[in-house]
């Protein structure tokens, strides 16, 4: 099943007083997502991290809420 998401480029990552917020995939157990999403190695100020992200238009994108987030 699709969800509904909301995306941030990866270019622009979302920061708090903590550091950077990872995308909510990363944490996600839903097991019927069929959205274009990928595990990919990401540059975060220099440090190489393993992301899953919205991959659509050959651009990656972090997912900030979603309709079938499941913790």
């Amino acid at each position: 099943m699709e969800f509904e998401c909301k995306t941030q480029p990866i270019l622009r990552p979302i920061l708090n007083e903590k550091g950077v917020i990872e995308p909510l995939c990363n944490s996600c157990v839903q097991i019927d997502c069929s959205n274009p999403i990928r595990k990919m190695n990401i540059s975060i100020f220099g440090k190489i991290q393993k992301w899953n992200v919205y991959l659509a238009r050959n651009q990656a994108y972090q997912v900030t809420h979603c309709s079938g987030y499941m913790e």
